[in-house]
């Protein structure tokens, strides 16, 4: 049995894109812990995070959510804390529409373990940067 604080919001670095790449995103776990977990009250008032329970989800699996990137550092030389994200917007109606309200009057949603596994995507690597993070530009 598992439990995740999930990011509802981009955290976003703008002064840098390797610090911005390291900044977890909308819809990538935080943190597992077992259920029952005694969550700070900031961590379920902030409207920046979701507290997800998975009664049926092992601590193993839960884990799987917070595996970091291992991108090929030549395409990608700022790898993400997060090689997986939770696609809120892919997720069922009423799951959706609770992470997308703020006034986090639900601090705690049960979401069964198959909904949060079929919803899991893994992210894509992004593509056309140089060693600098610049965009490539095809001469010719």
């Amino acid at each position: 049995m598992a439990e995740m604080l999930v990011r509802a919001v981009d955290k976003i670095n703008p002064d840098s894109q390797a610090k911005d790449a390291r900044c977890l995103k909308r819809g990538d776990v935080v943190v597992v812990v077992p259920n029952d977990w005694p969550w700070s009250v900031k961590e379920q008032t902030d409207p920046q995070w979701r507290i997800v329970r998975a009664p049926d989800m092992t601590m193993d699996e839960a884990r799987t959510f917070t595996v970091p990137e291992f991108p090929d550092l030549q395409v990608n030389p700022h790898p993400r804390r997060r090689g997986f994200f939770i696609d809120i917007d892919g997720l069922p109606t009423g799951h959706r529409n609770w992470f997308n309200d703020t006034t986090r009057v639900d601090p705690m949603r049960v979401i069964p373990a198959a909904v949060l596994f079929n919803a899991k995507t893994q992210k894509t690597t992004p593509q056309n940067l140089n060693a600098n993070g610049a965009n490539r530009r095809v001469i010719g």
